[in-house]
């Protein structure tokens, strides 16, 4: 099980470097509580809402926006949206990570 962890968390952080290489000499210091870019500098909140991170966001919403396409068929969802006129707005099927 240890063994299948890391190898998921390796895959990750593989796939998350080559998809977002501005990070990828970037680290979260535990002592610190903070993450430190490549240079040993603190890194705000602000450096990852750039680039990748935005993408990933446009792209949930794209998919968000196709679940609820496919979701608004069912007459169960009909229902819960008419109750509330902002059930579609508020929808959200995948959560946050």
């Amino acid at each position: 099980m240890v063994a299948k962890t890391q190898a998921l968390i390796h895959t990750f952080v593989k796939t998350f470097e080559n998809k977002a290489p501005e990070f990828k000499d970037d680290r979260y210091d535990f002592n610190r509580r903070e993450f430190i870019g490549g240079l040993g500098q603190p890194l705000d909140r602000r450096a990852f809402q750039r680039g990748q991170v935005k993408e990933w966001d446009e792209r949930r919403e794209r998919v968000r926006q196709q679940v609820v396409a496919a979701y608004s068929l069912s007459p169960l969802y009909q229902a819960k949206a008419a109750k509330d006129p902002e059930f579609w707005n508020k929808f959200d099927c995948m959560g946050r990570v």
